[in-house]
């Protein structure tokens, strides 16, 4: 590669991946003012790999979980050790070129990928946990599947991670980390203890909350990924567990829908913690059974502390006359549960760590999506829940719509609501629920126009959602959208994460359109 010139380069490239995106490669390492010498140099100084447009591998690479951003990136680097990553960070900086890590590149916005260099951690993705399961050291390219699964396999005991197997650790954890298990034992930024991670500058740190970086890994717990520091390992205290149990509870008919969401939310937040509850309203694009409600649940225990902790929910149900199915609990562990919440039928079973047991990227999916979220601090009102529920039919019964929509409510409460030693910046702790707003599913070659009405659609039910609950958000469910942004994912604790961000990323390094901002 030494010996081509760029443009020669460009020009071999782009009879194999088309002309547009070489363009735009052309154009950034122009902006760089980098040659191909350059980056043969920087290549050969990792231990990892570099992966440019001309390379094998590199186009597979450019495909993230929400398909709608598209990204012709100048290079892949993938690092082998912490070294590599301060080698790249620094010659990023040098050549006035953007950065942005990535772990499972599932960000809803597509910032996990840029048009400069891509940081790719998955060779980092180690998943050591000690034998008497006291402490697990878990690289940044981990995805949530393998976390699980490593974590019961070698010490029966696991973390409160979320419900999509392929989502990275690294991302969910940097964002907070809601999941199923988050009622029980907090959110998976509270089960952090300690993270190594590399400085704007290309230092290597440590940071606890009894050391001298007792203020960054406190914006670690919460403050989002890509914006203050590039985190090289996390280390966790994770949870001892024998039994989880895992339940559906379905709607049979929409009509009810809003007698269902309404006992929800009376019950769900106010549970026993040992019970973490989400559920879901959703469209059926062209069923003649009409959109869809329904909730799933885990237990901490077996079948019959599900039922236990559950009755309360379904004597309301039944009071009320409302329509459901209970499915019978199935009594496993979180990475067999992770399995079974997400997977198709095409999907793998897989009951014990004897058997051939998938990886997390076996399940990986694309899509084109626009999600979004708020927060609600307390129960809907009766016209809140009508809100909630005409949002749902009425998209259902728009058969222009042939793509689905849904709305969530995964409940807070339990152990969320208390702040771990050291603090953190998640400032919706108190929130009775978060709701996830989701569209997506259209084809690649949707018509701009049809695009478009599902991106309208969902800005306008946030808006109108945001009117009958909080217009606070969840920054894992990051919205380019949300104009006050800032606000909606910190609230007064923002100012906290400006400081930290002037402390070690004076120079705006790792930067995005939401990234935190200098004072």
């Amino acid at each position: 590669m030494s010996r081509l010139t760029r443009r020669q380069f460009i020009g071999r490239t782009a009879l194999i991946a088309g002309t547009l995106p070489m363009i735009a490669w052309d154009d950034a390492c122009q902006r760089a003012n980098v040659t191909t010498s350059m980056l043969e140099k920087f290549r050969k100084s990792i231990d990892g790999d570099v992966l440019y447009p001309i390379d094998p591998g590199y186009w597979e690479r450019t495909v993230v979980w929400n398909a709608r951003f598209q990204h012709a990136p100048m290079m892949f680097v993938l690092p082998a050790n912490e070294a590599d990553v301060q080698k790249a960070i620094q010659f990023s900086k040098s050549n006035g070129i953007r950065l942005s890590p990535r772990g499972g590149g599932h960000n809803y916005c597509g910032w996990s990928t840029c048009d400069g260099m891509v940081i790719d951690f998955r060779n980092m993705a180690h998943i050591n946990v000690e034998s008497d399961a006291s402490v697990a050291h878990i690289g940044p390219g981990a995805l949530l599947f393998d976390m699980y699964q490593k974590l019961w396999c070698d010490a029966q005991c696991s973390l409160p991670g979320g419900t999509c197997p392929t989502v990275g650790l690294a991302g969910f954890t940097l964002g907070g980390g809601f999941g199923l298990y988050s009622r029980a034992w907090g959110l998976m930024c509270d089960r952090l203890i300690e993270v190594r991670a590399v400085t704007a500058d290309g230092d290597l740190i440590t940071a606890n909350a009894n050391n001298e970086h007792s203020d960054l890994f406190k914006a670690c717990r919460g403050g989002g990924g890509g914006s203050l520091c590039i985190v090289t390992e996390f280390i966790y205290e994770p949870i001892q567990v024998d039994t989880t149990s895992f339940g559906r509870v379905t709607l049979s008919n929409f009509s009810a829908a809003a007698d269902f969401l309404d006992a929800y939310q009376n019950f769900g937040p106010h549970a026993d913690p040992k019970l973490g509850v989400v559920m879901s309203l959703g469209t059926r694009p062209g069923n003649p059974n009409g959109a869809r409600a329904g909730m799933a649940s885990v237990a901490i225990g077996d079948g019959q502390e599900w039922d236990h902790l559950m009755k309360p929910f379904l004597d309301k149900l039944v009071k009320k006359g409302v329509p459901h199915h209970v499915t019978t609990p199935s009594e496993s562990n979180p990475a067999q549960i992770a399995i079974t919440y997400a997977r198709s039928n095409s999907d793998p079973q897989w009951m014990s760590c004897e058997s051939d047991v998938p990886d997390a990227e076996h399940f990986e999916k694309t899509t084109r999506c626009k999600p979004s979220s708020v927060y609600l601090n307390e129960p809907l009102t009766s016209s809140g829940v009508d809100t909630f529920v005409s949002a749902i039919s009425d998209r259902q019964n728009d058969s222009t719509f042939t793509n689905s929509a849904s709305i969530s409510m995964d409940c807070y409460g339990g152990q969320i609501a208390h702040e771990p030693e050291g603090g953190s910046v998640m400032y919706h702790r108190e929130a009775m629920a978060v709701s996830q707003l989701f569209t997506g599913g259209w084809e690649q070659n949707a018509p701009a126009d049809y695009v478009q009405r599902n991106i309208d659609w969902l800005d306008d039910t946030r808006t109108q959602l945001a009117n009958v609950s909080t217009n606070g958000a969840y920054v894992n469910y990051c919205d380019d959208a949300i104009e006050d942004w800032e606000t909606a994912y910190w609230g007064p604790r923002y100012p906290f994460l400006q400081q930290v961000k002037l402390a070690y990323d004076s120079n705006d390094v790792f930067r995005f359109p939401q990234s935190i901002r200098l004072p």
